[in-house]
């Protein structure tokens, strides 16, 4: 069987974490029905030179490289792929610096275009198959609207995107006339289809469709990818495109056989920006109706690109100062009409722009608070926590006080807030924020971590009794803070009624987690059991004598890492250092994932 290069893993198995015997195809795929896929060989020195630049749209630098796709004929075919730059990566490959592209629509509208359809080169970033035609992947005409209502349901109201009566009525004209679609409709379509399917339980999947939720998915995802290449989105400057786009990676990034979305992301970002999203000032002939249908799009584009930099360890491709794009308003959609000539006041209160609001003030405080100039000056860790404290009681005062706990999505809303704010804060208590001369045993750090948890069972507990909300936050592992909370308990020197507490609730957690077959397939679960193994051994030996507790967990540390003093120590004087073995596995859990 063939083998691939030493060290190299099919992107499956990367995507799954799990270990690849780098057979083709692998025995994982084999085993799953998966097609195996392997990432592109390295390409020569003067190669990556030639299909490497630099990208600068006007006075704001994007960090990523611009990588032009060579069309299947051999010529170039001018069309813009903006990646991120992996840490080490260096823009110069050839002899000489490649020089930044000072204006992007020039390459695009470079006369190289091919005169025939763009085809999918073997660098387009989906694996595409155009032997299906799309019309037999739509769902029937008496489920579109089944489904359709399941977006408005679950979807919409916590990832506003566009104007509802507007996409409501496209979807109507298809319903009537299937044949008479456009492309940027038929784009958006599946990105609805693909949206739906991923936010709804299985179960709901049998029953409704009597079909595996697994098949619906990879359905849609493929009818999606397809229709994306089909309206050529690499180059397309049509917003519809774009919202479904940026739908389609909202969703992929949280589904297992899923599109890699850290170079997809810069795809969304540079299109937004040669579409001109984030400058107003080159949007002075829109209608107010259609300025603010891009304001909601560029910020949608913003909050996504804060978390999947923060899930994989990286920068955002979003570097520049963002107040030059106004925020969007508070209002409902029947407070928008395309034949309007300026635009309402935002309301104050509940509208149907409250969730998504809400995660762009969360995400522009991550954005600052770990991404700017300013995130790296003197600002002290109290600073930082005070101007947390001070946008959480923005946001509750204006957002959070007009929902009612007794409403699901309400509750969700409140407890997704809390917990967003909460996970900030433990950004910056966090041992591992300054490692300079070790790791030092942050109390404030403990008490957060216990609160996150505490917090995200709740949710997942209550999205098990409201299954159409268990997408939101039913499927967060809050990796870091059950590994803390273990580590905690195999380094403590006693067992008290607090200590008690905690444990009970991790193991709610991970008793919880361990019945779920993708977290389990997760390369830090391993890590997770066995800091799991070491608290149980910690916790019998505590309980059983308290009079050797100074003995517990005492090894030195071979690398010489161990504690070091901290104005938030709990415990000083107390000669406690931490286990290598621990910290290691610990250490493992915690270190961001890279794409």
């Amino acid at each position: 069987m063939p083998r691939a290069a030493p060290g190299r893993s099919c992107l499956e198995c990367r995507r799954r974490k799990i270990k690849c015997d780098r057979s083709f195809p692998c025995g994982y795929c084999v085993k799953i029905h998966q097609r195996c896929q392997y990432p592109a060989l390295a390409a020569t020195k003067d190669s990556q030179a030639h299909s490497s630049a630099a990208l600068a749209i006007g006075g704001g630098h994007v960090e990523g490289t611009l990588e032009l796709l060579n069309d299947l004929d051999g010529g170039r075919a001018p069309v813009g792929q903006l990646v991120r730059l992996s840490p080490g990566y260096s823009q110069s490959h050839g002899s000489s610096p490649v020089q930044p592209v000072q204006n992007v629509s020039q390459l695009l509208q470079s006369n190289d275009v091919p005169p025939h359809p763009l085809r999918a080169p073997s660098t387009f970033p989906f694996d595409i198959r155009l032997s299906t035609p799309l019309t037999g992947q739509h769902p029937s005409p008496a489920v579109i609207p089944f489904i359709w209502q399941n977006y408005l349901d679950v979807v919409d109201p916590v990832l506003k995107l566009f104007h509802v009566p507007t996409v409501q009525r496209r979807i109507m004209d298809f319903v009537r006339s299937p044949l008479d679609i456009d492309t940027p409709t038929e784009c958006l379509l599946f990105a609805i289809y693909y949206a739906t399917i991923a936010a709804m339980p299985a179960e709901t999947c049998r029953t409704s469709f009597h079909e595996d939720r697994v098949h619906l998915l990879k359905r849609y995802r493929t009818g999606v990818e397809q229709s994306l290449h089909l309206a050529n989105f690499l180059r397309s400057r049509d917003t519809t495109v774009l919202q479904a786009f940026v739908l389609y990676l909202a969703f992929t990034r949280h589904d297992p056989y899923g599109a890699e979305v850290c170079p997809l992301i810069g795809l969304a970002v540079g299109n937004a920006m040669i579409i001109g999203l984030n400058n107003e000032k080159s949007a002075h002939a829109l209608s107010s109706f259609d300025l603010e249908l891009r304001r909601r799009l560029w910020w949608q584009i913003f909050t996504l690109d804060v978390h999947i930099a923060m899930d994989h360890g990286l920068k955002p491709i979003i570097l520049d100062p963002i107040s030059s794009v106004e925020k969007p308003l508070n209002i409902n959609d029947i407070n928008l009409n395309p034949s309007m000539v300026k635009l309402p006041e935002g309301q104050q209160g509940k509208t149907e722009m409250l969730f998504t609001l809400i995660q762009l003030h969360t995400s522009e405080l991550a954005w600052r608070m770990l991404f700017t100039a300013s995130a790296h000056s003197s600002m002290t860790k109290t600073e930082t926590l005070e101007m947390i404290d001070l946008v959480q009681n923005d946001v509750e005062k204006e957002y959070v006080a007009h929902c009612d706990a007794g409403i699901p999505l309400d509750f969700i809303t409140i407890a997704l807030t809390r917990l967003a704010f909460l996970k900030l804060r433990a950004v910056k208590c966090s041992p591992l924020a300054d490692r300079t001369n070790g790791i030092a045993w942050r109390p404030d750090y403990e008490i957060i971590c216990r609160d996150i948890l505490r917090q995200s069972h709740s949710l997942r507990q209550f999205g098990k009794e409201h299954p159409r909300l268990l997408w939101l936050n039913g499927q967060s592992v809050e990796w870091n803070s059950l590994a803390y909370c273990l580590l905690e308990t195999c380094l403590s020197p006693t067992w008290d009624v607090a200590r008690a507490m905690v444990w009970q609730l991790v193991e709610k957690v991970y008793n919880d987690w361990k019945m779920d077959s993708d977290v389990v397939q997760d390369r830090r679960w391993s890590r997770i059991e066995y800091l799991h193994t070491q608290a149980q051994v910690a916790q019998k030996r505590l309980q059983s004598s308290t009079s050797e507790h100074d003995e517990i967990f005492s090894v030195p540390m071979s690398s010489g890492e161990g504690m070091r003093e901290d104005p938030d120590l709990a415990r000083a004087g107390m000669a406690c250092s931490w286990s290598a073995s621990i910290l290691k596995q610990y250490l493992e859990i915690t270190s961001p994932e890279r794409a």
